[in-house]
C-alpha cells in the first residue's frame, strides 16, 4: 500500500472522501483542500483515471515533524531520489507553507533542492538539472504547523485536462 493525497477545491473534501471509499481506498482522512488515502498502485491509477472531484494526486514519500532548516534538509536527503528519477531528467520543487523557521517558500524549496542534488552526488551520479517551467519530475512539499510533507506528482497535469489535446 502507498500513501497518497488527492487535492480538491475547499468544501469538496467530504464528497471526495466518499468517492475514494467507493473506489476502495483505505485510511481515508479528510484534510484542508483534499484527502489523504492509502491504495495499491493499480487502484491509484484507476482513481486518477476516473475521479470526478480530485484535481491532482500526489504520492506521499515523507511525512513528519520538522522544526529547523537542518531537519528540512535531512528529511529531503533521506529519500532515495535516484530510485525515483534519473539524473538525466529535470526536476522542480513546489513548496507551500511558511511559519516557524520558514519565512519564505523559496527558502524551503532551495533547502529541498540542495538535499536532492546532494543525494545524487553522494550516490556517485551527476546532479540533475532544475527546470521550473516544464520539468520531467515534480516534487511537492507542504509545511504546516511544524509538519512537513514531501510528495511526488502522481497524476501529471491537473486532472481537469485529461483527454484534452496538448
Amino acid at each position: 500500500m502507498f500513501n497518497f493525497f488527492a487535492a480538491a477545491p475547499k468544501g469538496f473534501e467530504y464528497s471526495l472522501a466518499s468517492e475514494l471509499k467507493e473506489f476502495g481506498a483505505t485510511d481515508v482522512k479528510e484534510s484542508v483542500a483534499g484527502v489523504y488515502f492509502s491504495a495499491s498502485l493499480e487502484l491509484a491509477y484507476r482513481i486518477t483515471l476516473w475521479t470526478r472531484l480530485a484535481s491532482r494526486i500526489v504520492l506521499v514519500i515523507y511525512k513528519g515533524a520538522c522544526d529547523s532548516a537542518e531537519q528540512l534538509y535531512n528529511a529531503a536527503y533521506c529519500i532515495d531520489w535516484p530510485s525515483h528519477f534519473s539524473y538525466k531528467k529535470t526536476f522542480s520543487i513546489d513548496f507551500h507553507g511558511t511559519g516557524g523557521f520558514i519565512n519564505n517558500t523559496q527558502f524551503g524549496a532551495l533547502k529541498i533542492k540542495d538535499a536532492v542534488v546532494d543525494r545524487f552526488r553522494d550516490d556517485g551520479t551527476p546532479r540533475p538539472d532544475v527546470e521550473r517551467v516544464n520539468p520531467d519530475f515534480k516534487i511537492d512539499a507542504h509545511y504546516r504547523n511544524g509538519q512537513l510533507t514531501i510528495s511526488m506528482n502522481f497524476s501529471g497535469a491537473s486532472l481537469h485536462q485529461r483527454g484534452y489535446r496538448s
